[in-house]
């Protein structure tokens, strides 16, 4: 079989690498996964190592803690991961970015008072009063220091 053939025919994965892939995606430790949802330290461990699958139980924990990870996604390998807040499945990736087009008129208003003020403050120069040096203190390595007036 070509290398690139058993590739896109396998396209399943294990409920231990689904759980892995949430926790990737959630950002989240085994521990905190487990706290979340529900189950003990040692179940997980025994799903992520491989002794045991995910039980019917655990896989309904998931589910009900993540009610953005898709059902049908971990139950039956259909769809996308992720389901959008009105139950429709959608990819992560597939996410749209948020387009904000402002019209003419919606412009912000400034007054002509207020440009005139902010081209008056801009024009101005800053002032320092002169600085002169009024003394220096040398620290020498045997703890003695010198000072110097002007």
């Amino acid at each position: 079989m070509h290398i690139f053939a058993a590739f896109f025919e396998s396209k399943t994965m294990t409920n231990r690498e689904k759980i892995l892939k949430i926790m990737e995606a959630e950002h989240m430790s085994a521990r905190q996964f487990s706290e979340a949802v529900g189950i003990q330290n040692g179940t997980l461990s025994n799903i992520l190592n491989g002794r045991n699958d995910a039980s019917n139980e655990v896989i309904k924990k998931i589910l009900m803690r993540f009610h953005h990870i898709s059902a049908e996604w971990f139950m039956r390998d259909q769809g996308p991961m992720y389901v959008t807040a009105d139950g429709t499945q959608q990819a992560l990736f597939d996410i749209k970015p948020l387009e904000l087009e402002v019209k003419e008129d919606e412009q912000p208003k400034v007054s002509e008072d207020s440009k005139n003020r902010i081209v008056a403050k801009k024009e101005q120069p800053v002032q320092v009063a002169p600085k002169s040096i009024e003394r220096i203190v040398v620290f020498f390595s045997d703890g003695t220091f010198q000072e110097l007036k002007s």
